[in-house]
Parts: C-alpha cells; sequence; structure tokens
C-alpha cells in the first residue's frame, strides 16, 4: 500500500515545497505526496483538469455525479480523488460472494487503465498505475434506491485514506445490464473464512502476525475516527501475503456509524456468532424497538470472536446450527462463550481473548490497549528481529511451549 507523506496542511510553503517539491505547472509547492511518487500533487492545477472533463462522463445520478466532483476539486493528494470508472474498464470479471445488499466480484482493469496517479503534461491526460493484483466490484442491489448507503459507505472508507489495513476505495462504476451501481475498491485477498481454509498449517506466530494488522485497522476506526464497524466478522476481514507474511485487512463499512451518532432500532440479520450480547439482546421480544447503543467494545467483542476463529480454525458455537432465541439466551444471560482449553496459544492470550468477549462492555480492552499488548508479545518471540526478543518474559516461555507442539 501507498505510504503518505505527513499532513502538509498546517506547515509553511516553504516546508511543503521542500517535502512534496514543486508544481510543474503553476511552480507553487504541491498540497500533497506518496513517498512512492516521482512527482508530487498540485490540488489548484488537478482541480482545474478534472474540472474541464465534467461534461464527459456521468454515472447517470446527479446525487452521485456532485459527490465524485467533490472529491476531485477537493484532493490533495491521488487517492483522495475518487472517478466514475465505466463498466467496460473492467475485465476478468468472476464473481467470489453475495450477500443481502451486494454481490462482491473479482476483477482486473483493460490494459492502460486503472486508478489515476497524476497529470501527465507532456500528453494532456492522466497518468494512471494499474494495480496487478486486481480489484474488487460491490455490486449493490436494488440500486439506485441505495445510493445514499452506497455514498455513506464511500464516505468511510475515505476517512481511511491515509491508513494501513483498511481496504481502500478508487471510486463508482454502474452495471450496464441491471443499472446497479458499484463501489470499486483494492483487492486484498481473500476473507479470512476462505483463507483458513486453504491455509490449516499456519503456526502460531503467522497467525499472530494476521491479528496484529486486524488489531491495527481497528484502532485506526474506533480511536483515530471515533467510529464503530457494527459488521465485524472474518467475511469483513481480507487476508494477503506480501513477501511471505500474511496481512489482515477490514472491509465494508455498509453499517457502521459514527459513535456521536444515535443508534437504530434494528438487529441487522449478519454473522449473529460475532455479535456482542449487548447487540443481539434486541432480538428478544422485550427489547424489541428501544435503541441499539453500539459501542467501540461491541467491535471488540467481535475481535475476540474473529481471535477464536483464527487461533482455533472454529465457528464460535460451531454446534448450533443455526439462530435460535434459546442459543441467544445461552450467550445473553448465561454467559455462555466458546471453550477455549484445547486452543494451542499461550494462556495470557487467552486470558486477553476473554477479556475481549467479557460481559460488561465498559471491561473489554479497547483497541488501543490491544495494539500495546500484542507489540510487546510479538515483539518478545522476535517479530521484530532477535534484537527484541525477551527471553525472560512469561509470554515468551508460554510461547515456547506452544511451538514444542506446533
Amino acid at each position: 500500500m501507498f505510504k503518505l507523506i505527513p499532513d502538509t496542511t498546517s506547515i509553511s510553503l516553504e516546508q511543503r515545497r521542500l517535502i512534496c517539491g514543486s508544481c510543474q505547472e503553476c511552480n507553487r509547492p504541491n498540497t500533497g505526496r506518496y513517498f512512492s511518487q516521482k512527482r508530487g500533487w498540485c490540488q489548484p492545477c488537478n482541480s482545474k483538469h478534472f474540472q474541464k472533463k465534467f461534461s464527459k462522463w456521468t454515472s447517470g445520478s446527479q446525487e452521485i455525479d456532485k459527490f465524485l466532483q467533490k472529491s476531485q476539486l477537493e484532493a490533495t493528494i491521488p487517492h483522495q480523488a475518487l472517478e466514475f470508472m465505466p463498466y467496460e474498464k473492467f475485465t476478468n470479471i468472476k464473481e467470489i460472494g453475495e450477500g443481502s445488499f451486494s454481490v462482491a466480484r473479482k476483477a482486473d482493469f483493460v490494459d492502460g487503465y486503472g486508478y489515476i496517479e497524476n497529470w501527465n503534461i507532456e500528453r494532456n491526460d492522466w497518468d494512471r498505475c494499474k494495480k496487478n493484483t486486481g480489484i474488487i466490484l460491490k455490486v449493490f442491489k436494488k440500486s439506485p434506491s441505495v445510493i445514499p448507503k452506497i455514498l455513506r459507505e464511500i464516505t468511510f472508507h475515505m476517512s481511511f485514506y491515509h491508513t494501513r489495513r483498511i481496504v481502500e476505495c478508487y471510486g463508482i462504476s454502474r452495471e450496464p445490464k441491471t443499472n446497479n451501481y458499484i463501489i470499486v475498491m483494492d483487492y486484498r485477498g481473500e476473507d479470512m473464512w476462505t483463507y483458513l481454509e486453504k491455509n490449516k498449517h499456519l503456526n502460531f506466530k503467522e497467525r499472530l502476525f494476521i491479528f496484529t494488522s486486524i488489531i491495527s485497522g481497528l484502532n485506526s476506526i474506533s480511536d483515530r475516527e471515533e467510529m464503530i464497524h457494527k459488521d465485524l466478522h472474518p467475511g469483513n476481514i481480507l487476508i494477503e501475503e506480501y513477501e511471505g507474511k500474511p496481512y489482515g485487512y477490514i472491509t465494508d463499512f455498509g453499517l457502521s456509524q459514527l459513535i456521536k451518532e444515535k443508534g437504530n432500532k434494528k438487529v441487522y440479520d449478519g454473522a449473529w456468532r460475532y455479535m456482542a450480547p449487548e447487540i443481539l439482546k434486541f432480538s428478544l421480544k422485550k427489547f424489541l424497538n428501544q435503541e441499539i447503543l453500539y459501542s467501540p467494545a461491541s467491535d471488540i467483542y467481535s475481535l475476540g470472536m474473529i481471535a477464536y476463529k483464527l487461533f482455533s480454525g472454529l465457528e464460535p458455537y460451531q454446534d448450533a446450527v443455526s439462530y435460535s432465541k434459546k442459543r441467544l439466551k445461552k450467550i445473553i444471560e448465561k454467559k455462555h462463550r466458546p471453550n477455549l482449553e484445547d486452543m494451542k496459544t499461550p494462556q495470557l492470550f487467552k486470558d486477553l481473548i476473554k477479556k475481549c468477549w467479557g460481559d460488561n462492555p465498559e471491561f473489554r480492552p479497547t483497541s488501543s490497549d490491544l495494539v500495546k499488548i500484542i507489540s510487546q508479545w510479538s515483539g518478545e518471540i522476535g517479530r521484530f528481529g532477535d534484537h527484541y526478543i525477551n527471553k525472560n518474559s512469561e509470554f515468551y516461555h508460554q510461547y515456547k511451549e506452544i511451538e514444542k507442539e506446533e
């Protein structure tokens, strides 16, 4: 993933020129730049180039057109500029999943096409970067009635243009046969369910590597952006291998909300095994039509269940074929949780999972707590190099016992 130069909006023009370089058109300091870019991005000049092409494209919706145009005019770096991408610009389209509201397809850009990287003065057109590993097309059913939902989801995605471990969004497209709208996103591997099914022999350190990256993404959501994902489960975690190491990426912000926003009165049908008890209880008759109080702690509970799936290979409550009131009451009232005894992880890690899925949301760790704890443990067993290994730590000793069994 591209790495962003630190925010340049609050520094002097000369400092900005030093960091981002000068625009080749107007010679003013560029507004931003990725480390991987040869040239910086000039918002005043590039906004004019975008504006000249406004009459040459349309999504078929004024609301979407205005949304995309606004992103292009205000972009200070390339990935803030969203586009309408014609469907014929995609090839090798293959369906990979389907949900209640959308269908997911994997595709490639056609030759010569990709997301915008910068303006080419000599060609008088955009330079484009083609991602070789593909893209995801999230095709929404019942378009255009879901346009507000689509724009809301993209807005949340765009909150993380500067963040690792969150899937990036490139723009919007439309399927010609159905006129259904599509969010075009970065392809970051298979979902966690599929990946684990194909990679059953991962060792503890590899699984911890994945978990660390997921926590990093969640921390960006809850602490930095003050958001709640609300639908964390293995289907919304993508796993991509880079230089032989697996990384997790969070996707699908269709149900997300800001912490300061009010809740709703509906529990969405979804991966109930990963839902916190304080959310599940609203499925019971006596709680119907009450406002559901989602919080970052409900995401932490889901993360605890994701950890159980990741390290045990088992589904939470796998003995339950389906969602039932009897099962819900067992989880909510009797505080029933999966059995961790046979899971091959250090006891300290099991204790941490138990805290994540604790009954009282106030006592669950925060995402920033988890980042600190997991980073320390990862270092103690050599993730950051032999120099950081701590052979005297309790986690190291517990890990070595696990390693003998692998």
